[in-house]
């Protein structure tokens, strides 16, 4: 999968078929039994999580985030209200773990050889993934609910720049492990150098970057960070 919400398909289903209410209404599927909702003493219920988790993803991709409430992902998964909000204090904080289970998260890390080639491959992932209008929406709009909830930001920072920072420290340590870096190199001034244009740019002009802004922002970088 290459990482965005509206790639992130599949309906776990449940007992039971799934069915339509009337026009307008979300396909639901079962609720699930009583027995299944966490008791004191009992292992949370993973059915339930991943039901919730995918009815989540499933509906960013029809509605957007916006139109997608608790109510329509109860809804869709099958189960009760109270269900979500015994694991998790709003829609925000389902979206972002269900952004942690979806392929967005799993992007590979490239090993070409080259260190300029596997950040450009990197950082054109980035750009993969913020030219989707349903991610950049859906990024926006948790961002906006964290201004409401605090302990969400450091969750929002870690769902959309801390996996990627890790992913590309990866490529950077490999290369200086193999000698194509030096040892003195500031890994994290480095992290920085190739993210903040990308990120500038985008937030400046609404583009996404493209293969060949990433290229010359890492040859700048690489050579930046080296001198």
């Amino acid at each position: 999968m290459r990482g965005r919400p509206g790639h992130a398909h599949g309906d776990l289903g449940g007992p039971g078929r799934a069915r339509r209410h009337t026009a307008g209404d979300e396909q639901r599927r079962p609720v699930l039994n009583d027995d299944a909702r966490p008791r004191p003493g009992r292992p949370r219920d993973d059915t339930a999580d991943e039901a919730i988790l995918t009815a989540a993803i499933e509906l960013l991709e029809s509605h957007g985030y916006a139109r997608t409430t608790v109510e329509r992902i109860a809804s869709r998964a099958g189960v009760g209200k109270q269900t979500i909000y015994r694991r998790w204090p709003s829609k925000a904080a389902v979206v972002i773990d269900a952004y942690r289970r979806a392929d967005i998260q799993r992007v590979p890390v490239p090993d070409t050889g080259s260190v300029e080639q596997d950040l450009v491959e990197m950082l054109g992932q980035f750009g993969d993934v913020i030219a989707d209008a349903r991610v950049t929406e859906t990024l926006i709009g948790i961002f906006a609910d964290s201004r409401q909830d605090p302990a969400l930001l450091p969750e929002f920072r870690r769902l959309f720049m801390g996996w990627r920072r890790d992913a590309i420290r990866q490529v950077l340590d490999r290369a200086r492990s193999r000698g194509h870096l030096a040892g003195e190199v500031d890994i994290e001034i480095a992290l920085d150098a190739l993210w903040g244009p990308l990120l500038y740019r985008y937030l400046r002009t609404g583009e996404a970057p493209t293969p060949e802004h990433a290229r010359v922002v890492v040859r700048q970088a690489l050579r930046g960070i080296q001198s």
